[in-house]
């Protein structure tokens, strides 16, 4: 029962200002993870964060991510299948560089012997730099297509995050979903939802 009392008392405790460990001050994360909803392509991340923390129940994140451009190697087999074998194009774009600032709202709290694990939401703004794959498009010297193969769009940021705290250490799971508009091929508006799952450590500064 005593971890019933710890989550259901965050929507008091907390929100009357009780103080806990990771409470105030500057904490930094890194980590790494993957898209897992792209059918296209594999692509691979990692993230850097740095959060401040006023009070137990919230938190102001600022987030910067990069994805490596692997060429080919990012290709799924299925999308080998359609351009070598097929001959038909996917419709392909890689994201490379993003950030945002993010808040968050933790509406579960469980204690435990030497810490704390929390679950919370999070909502936020931020930008995404995209890049379109011109050999699965097979647009490569295409004028009008290279126009637009470079790109830089607003996005949202939606998801869940987990965290297991002892003392000033912490381990982070997320789920981040990331929400733009693009242009591939010069030619085709089209809305992106990437859904992106890291692990992360994360340190009292």
């Amino acid at each position: 029962m005593k971890w019933i009392r710890g989550v259901l008392g965050i929507g008091i405790a907390g929100f009357l200002g009780t103080a806990q460990a990771d409470e105030g001050g500057l904490h930094l994360g890194v980590g790494a993870g993957s898209v897992i909803n792209d059918p296209f392509l594999k692509r691979y991340i990692t993230q850097v964060t740095l959060d401040v923390r006023p009070k137990d129940h919230m938190v102001f994140e600022v987030v910067l991510g990069y994805s490596p451009d692997l060429g080919t190697s990012d290709w799924r087999p299925i999308t080998k299948q359609l351009i070598e074998e097929n001959h038909v194009s996917p419709d392909i774009s890689k994201f490379s560089l993003y950030g945002g600032i993010t808040g968050r709202v933790i509406p579960f709290w469980s204690p435990t012997k030497n810490g704390h694990n929390n679950l919370g939401f999070l909502w936020g703004v931020g930008m995404v730099q995209t890049e379109d794959d011109l050999e699965a498009l097979q647009a490569i010297g295409n004028e009008v297509a290279e126009a637009t193969q470079f790109e830089t769009h607003l996005m949202g940021m939606s998801g869940v995050m987990g965290e297991a705290w002892r003392g000033g250490h912490g381990l982070q799971m997320g789920f981040r979903l990331m929400t733009y508009i693009e242009t591939v091929n010069s030619t085709t508006l089209e809305m992106k939802a990437n859904r992106l799952l890291t692990l992360a450590y994360v340190k009292k500064l």
